[in-house]
């Protein structure tokens, strides 16, 4: 389910807009391996945790709050 464009709007008011994605390149690099924890679980399962909806790098504490 994507990210609702409202919802895009106000986390860009707050980080900017360099620091906010959704490019499906971008949110793949923060895909990672839970292979490690996963083995116990079976194949079936899957083993990277799903994409985000947006990517937010906070430049500060005050943005993070």
């Amino acid at each position: 389910m994507p990210l609702k464009k409202e919802v895009y709007a106000e986390f860009q008011d707050i980080v900017g807009p360099e620091n906010i994605s959704e490019d499906p390149a971008i949110l793949d690099s923060y895909i990672y391996s839970m292979s490690q924890t996963a083995l116990h679980m079976g194949p079936a399962f899957k083993t990277y945790t799903p994409r985000g909806d947006a990517v937010l790098l906070p430049g500060s504490t005050e943005e993070v709050q």
